[in-house]
């Protein structure tokens, strides 16, 4: 058995994703734009531009940039 202990990691976080996410579900009044659920543990705040090529200050955390989905439809299908 591995000796149990700790490990310092640095993780990277995307700072106002929270902002984004509030604003883009409550303009969409809570629901998914393609299929109307409105559950809110099933909905993301999903970017119309993917985030690792946005500018960080005009597009990552600008609400237009965003639609409000259902989990199923945000990640995209892979083949395995």
């Amino acid at each position: 058995m591995p000796e149990g202990g700790d490990k310092v990691r640095e993780v990277k976080t995307r700072v106002g994703q929270d902002t984004f996410r509030r604003v883009v579900l409550s303009s969409y009044h809570n629901k998914c734009c393609i299929t109307g659920i409105n559950n809110s543990e099933l909905l993301v705040a999903s970017h119309i531009k993917p985030w690792s090529v946005s500018d960080a200050a005009t597009e990552k955390t600008n609400p237009r940039n965003g639609l409000c989905l259902n989990s199923l439809h945000d990640r995209p299908l892979t083949a395995d």
